[in-house]
């Protein structure tokens, strides 16, 4: 069913605990070799996975194009672990900058 902004979700009430979730794909348009990335503005990734029992991987996924060298960000943004695209899997966050293929 459309939920706020006419975005379709899961209809029920069920809550998931975010110390429940392990891995988590996290939309943007894009990001940079750090991990930090370009959402829309809203935060609502940022303030979930803010949360002290939320400890999930955090993944990006995206085109190589939508990989850029830097991508402005705040104190309070939280980058990904990992960034997917076709050209590879990179590690990000603070670990060293590696392709696995």
């Amino acid at each position: 069913m459309p939920g706020v902004f006419g975005i379709l979700e899961p209809a029920g009430s069920e809550i998931v605990e975010p110390g429940s979730i392990d891995f988590v794909l996290v939309p943007a348009r894009g990001f940079d070799r750090s991990g930090n990335r370009l959402g829309r503005g809203g935060g609502y990734y940022d303030r979930y996975m803010s949360h002290p029992d939320f400890h999930a991987i955090r993944c990006g996924i995206a085109f190589a194009a939508q990989v850029l060298d830097a991508i402005p960000h705040d104190a309070h943004d939280l980058p990904v672990h990992i960034l997917v695209t076709e050209e590879g899997v990179l590690a990000c966050a603070g670990q060293s900058w590696t392709v696995w293929r």
